[in-house]
C-alpha cells in the first residue's frame, strides 16, 4: 500500500488520503476486514450448531 504512488499525502496529515488510488485501497482493506470478520463468525456459528 505504501509503495503505490499517491496513496499517502504527507502534507494533508495522517488520516487524509489522496483521491485517486488512496481511497480505493483504503475502502478495499476495510471491506476485506469486514468480510473476514463476518466469515469467521459464521464459521464459529456453524461449528457450534453441528455439536
Amino acid at each position: 500500500m505504501f509503495s503505490t504512488p499517491g496513496v499517502f499525502e504527507p502534507g494533508l496529515g495522517f488520516p487524509a488520503i489522496t483521491i485517486a488510488p488512496g481511497q480505493f485501497l483504503l475502502k478495499d482493506i476495510g471491506l476485506l476486514a469486514a468480510s473476514i470478520f463476518v466469515a469467521g463468525h459464521s464459521l464459529v456459528e456453524l461449528e457450534s450448531r453441528s455439536n
